[in-house]
């Protein structure tokens, strides 16, 4: 939804010319009259913290607001129709306070990345997508980022995303392995101090598929050392056919040194090698990590050093209360029993007041009370 605009919103088209004002100076836009040819163009003439709407069209050209030094919302109109394609480098680098949405940042140049940004902070992407033949997305010792309804792809990784403060929504993150003489991650989280914001990954999927001739690793997820919460995803990762390498759904921490804590919920886990080790869930050093409601194979787990699984959920997917926190062996039963009685059916005898609470199963009585009735007789005259 538009309206007239200010002169902090410029106007980008295909039809356009540098040489136009770059803002609108009335609804429809007549593009001809008034865009910018290049977003280049327009990040020129820009104020930080203007906005730029991107109209349909391959622009081949980079888009650098870090060289500008200029935090910018550059906002497309649909992503498969606005896409930022340059000839010789990554599509897009970004700066502190940058905005992403409704494009597409492809680059087919070798080594180089989709988006790419180093030390920036305060990074928003919404409904995008970017590929390149490194990574789709590079954001290393990036902190304050918000990515939703995304789509990043590599050949080496979809995503190198650091490292605090991070929160992902909806997501896809895909490597296809290309990348052949290294370890390929689909979504690889940096590290963090103990005491910094942590990660949020949710409704998102994550996907290592190498199809290529490798003995390198591959992983869905890697969290290098910090705090993670993921809840609701897919992790997948598979080396295939020619590819030898080890597969992991999930790796914690990094070589001896870097430990992480996590807890996850809702989650698959999947892994395959051809010749490789596959692991569902690896965790180095000291890491810990509570599941509950996740679906994974127990015997493709590998844990280091003092690092630990707690499983709150038991083969059949329901919580064990005797592993939440607080519930020791000498009150487990009870607290076990308390759950049933609050989630399964009791029945109450009308003639004599008594209450039956049950079972999982529906049949077995675990627990018979009569309720007081006071110093008053209550006289039960049943029909």
């Amino acid at each position: 939804m538009y309206q007239l605009d200010s002169s902090h919103i410029w106007h980008v088209a295909k039809s356009g010319n540098n040489s136009n004002s770059g803002h609108a100076g009335q609804y429809p836009v007549n593009l001809a009259n008034d865009a910018k040819l290049t977003i280049g163009a327009a990040v020129t003439a820009a104020a930080n913290g203007d906005t730029i709407i991107i109209w349909p069209g391959v622009y081949v050209e980079t888009v650098n607001l870090d060289a500008a030094d200029k935090g910018l919302s550059l906002i497309g109109t649909h992503r498969d129709l606005c896409k930022i394609a340059p000839a010789a480098d990554d599509a897009i680098i970004i700066e502190d306070n940058t905005q992403l949405h409704n494009l597409s940042f492809i680059t087919e140049v070798a080594n180089k990345r989709g988006i790419e940004g180093i030390s920036k902070n305060n990074i928003i992407i919404n409904n995008c997508y970017a590929y390149g033949p490194y990574d789709g997305i590079y954001l290393v010792t990036c902190s304050n980022i918000r990515l939703t309804n995304s789509y990043f792809k590599g050949t080496y990784d979809g995503a190198n995303i650091g490292n605090k403060g991070l929160f992902i929504d909806g997501c896809i993150f895909e490597t296809d392995g290309a990348f052949t003489s290294v370890p390929v991650t689909a979504l690889l989280l940096g590290e963090c101090a103990e005491d910094d914001f942590g990660v949020l990954v949710r409704n998102t999927i994550a996907r290592a598929v190498r199809v290529v001739t490798s003995t390198r690793p591959c992983y869905a997820i890697k969290r290098n050392k910090g705090k993670v919460l993921i809840d609701n995803c897919d992790l997948i990762a598979v080396n295939k056919t020619d590819a030898t390498g080890d597969a992991y759904a999930l790796l914690g921490g990094f070589t001896t040194i870097k430990s992480i804590e996590g807890v996850i919920n809702n989650t698959r886990f999947f892994s395959a090698s051809n010749g490789g080790t596959a692991l569902d869930i690896g965790l180095l050093k000291d890491s810990k990590v509570a599941l509950s409601n996740c679906l994974y194979d127990r015997s493709k787990v590998s844990l280091g050093g003092t690092s630990s699984i707690i499983d709150l959920s038991d083969a059949n997917g329901r919580v064990d209360v005797a592993k939440i926190e607080g519930t020791d062996a000498t009150n487990a039963i009870n607290a076990t029993k308390a759950a049933k009685v609050l989630l399964n059916k009791a029945v109450q005898n009308k003639l004599t007041g008594t209450i039956d609470y049950y079972d999982d199963d529906g049949e077995t009585v675990i627990l018979t009370h009569t309720p007081a009735e006071g110093e008053s007789a209550i006289e039960r005259n049943p029909s």
